[in-house]
């Protein structure tokens, strides 16, 4: 798949509601039989299920309506069916990630695979969603990568791919490349 294809994945959210839900059980079928990994998940409190999160839209939004997005509807009906309360921990990504591995969360959502987390964190498989850097330049910007180091040798060169943001685009912070604006 190629990076500018990225955003299709959850084009529309009647879409992502059917992937929430297959994914919800397959997260569920994928944890709950393996003894161990539920008995080491259940912390302190049996009747919690503790998840830290940051927000990344469209996976975690925090707004005035409240929190909500694809992981916060996976991480409900988790909760709903291990009937356990849903306690969340929003926090900076460092701080997310030192928790898990700390074992002071049950469960960070919407992060990659790195051989150094596989170490303190279980990973479901097959993952529920895969993520491929997008970079946007302003229209009428006199902005150009030339290129983008990679370890995938399957990753197409970005040079020369133009494609316009889609409505809504939400970018939070400074990019590595590109000041989002």
């Amino acid at each position: 798949m190629h990076a500018i294809q990225y955003f299709s994945l959850f084009a529309g959210f009647r879409r992502a509601s059917i992937m929430i839900m297959m994914a919800a059980t397959a997260f569920c079928g994928t944890i709950l039989p393996n003894g161990d990994a539920y008995a080491q998940s259940t912390g302190p409190s049996s009747s919690e299920l503790r998840v830290a999160f940051s927000v990344w839209e469209p996976f975690v939004i925090d707004d005035e309506t409240g929190r909500h997005g694809i992981d916060m509807a996976i991480l409900t009906e988790l909760a709903h069916r291990m009937d356990k309360a849903l306690s969340l921990y929003p926090c900076p990504w460092r701080r997310c990630l030192k928790m898990l591995e700390d074992g002071d969360i049950d469960i960070l959502s919407s992060f990659a695979y790195t051989a150094e987390r596989e170490k303190f964190a279980f990973y479901i498989k097959p993952p529920y969603s895969r993520v491929s850097p997008v970079f946007y330049v302003r229209q009428g910007k006199n902005t150009h990568i030339a290129q983008f180091p990679t370890d995938e040798p399957d990753r197409p060169d970005i040079e020369n791919h133009h494609r316009p943001a889609r409505r809504g685009f939400y970018c939070q912070g400074t990019c590595t490349l590109l000041a989002c604006q």
